[in-house]
């Protein structure tokens, strides 16, 4: 059965993406490059239909995935 080809199986690494992806490698658990952003959100919120949305954004924008 042949694999469907996705964008992100041939989309290139940009020489920062490279350098990322060299010092992780050669260096697993550092933590090195690690970012992560926190949001606070206040009042009602659906927490499905807030995932599904921020998954459909995901979904749609192959660079995200990369």
């Amino acid at each position: 059965m042949d694999k469907k080809l996705l964008i992100q199986d041939i989309y290139p690494l940009t020489p920062i993406q490279q350098g990322i992806l060299f010092h992780t490698l050669s260096e697993p658990g550092s933590g090195l490059y690690f970012v992560q952003s926190c949001c606070r959100l206040s009042g009602d919120i659906d927490a499905q239909a807030f995932k599904r949305a921020w998954q459909a954004v995901v979904d749609h924008h192959p660079v995200l995935r990369t």
